[in-house]
C-alpha cells in the first residue's frame, strides 16, 4: 500500500514537472482562461446594453410611440426572450402597434416564464381583436381566477359576453362586479361598477 501511494506521488510530480516544462500548455491554458474572461463579459456588457434599450423602449411606449418602441423590444429579443416581464411589455407594445398575431405570440411565450394578470388580459386583448373569443375568454378568466377580488378582469370579461351577445354570461359576470367587497375606492372602480349597473339595469327583462 504504501509503496502503491509512493508511485501514484511521483507520477503526479512528475506530470506537474511536464506540465511547467511545457510552454505549450501552460500557454494554451492561459489562452483558454483569458478567453473565457473576454466572453463572459462581452455577454454581460450585451445585457447590459439590452436593459438599457429595454427601458428606452418603455419609455417610447409611455410616450405613445410605439412602432419606434417595437422596434427597439425586437432588437433586444435575441438576449432577453427567457425574459418574463420583457415579454410582457414587448407583447403590449406590439399590442398597441396592433400587431396582434405576433403580440399573442410574444404573451403566450412569456406564461413559461411569468405568468399574471397583465400577461393574461393582454393576451384576451390581443384574441379579442383577432376574434378568438374562446381563447379571449380563457384568457380573462384565468386573470380573474388569479385575483378574483379584482374589478378589471371582469370588466373585460363583461365586456367579451357583451361583444358576443352572450346575455347569460354577461349578465352573471356584471352580478358578479357588484357583489365584490371594494378595498380601496377609485375612480376607475366606480366606472366598472356604474357600467355593470346600467348593463344589469338595460337588461332587467333577460334571464
Amino acid at each position: 500500500m504504501i509503496s502503491n501511494l509512493k508511485t501514484d506521488g511521483i507520477i503526479a510530480i512528475h506530470k506537474t514537472l511536464n506540465i511547467r516544462k511545457s510552454p505549450t500548455i501552460a500557454i494554451s491554458i492561459l489562452l483558454i482562461s483569458v478567453g473565457l474572461i473576454f466572453t463572459n463579459l462581452y455577454r454581460l456588457n450585451n445585457i447590459r446594453k439590452a436593459y438599457l434599450t429595454w427601458n428606452n423602449a418603455y419609455l417610447e411606449y409611455l410616450n405613445n410611440n410605439f412602432t419606434s418602441s417595437e422596434k427597439s423590444y425586437a432588437s433586444i429579443f435575441p438576449i432577453l426572450s427567457g425574459d418574463g416581464d420583457y415579454l410582457t411589455d414587448y407583447g403590449k407594445t406590439l399590442y398597441f402597434s396592433k400587431n396582434y398575431t405576433y403580440c399573442a405570440k410574444i404573451l403566450q411565450r412569456g406564461k413559461f416564464f411569468t405568468d399574471n394578470t397583465v400577461i393574461e388580459t393582454s393576451l384576451g386583448d390581443c384574441e379579442s381583436e383577432l376574434r378568438n373569443y374562446g381563447e379571449a375568454e380563457r384568457a380573462y378568466q384565468m386573470a380573474v381566477n388569479m385575483l378574483p377580488g379584482r374589478h378589471y378582469s371582469r370588466y373585460l370579461l363583461l365586456n367579451l359576453y357583451i361583444q358576443t351577445h352572450n346575455q347569460v354570461n354577461a349578465i352573471a359576470t356584471a352580478n358578479s362586479i357588484l357583489k365584490l367587497n371594494i378595498k380601496v375606492n377609485s375612480e376607475a372602480i366606480d366606472s366598472i361598477r356604474k357600467f355593470a349597473h346600467d348593463y344589469l339595469n338595460s337588461n332587467k327583462s333577460n334571464p
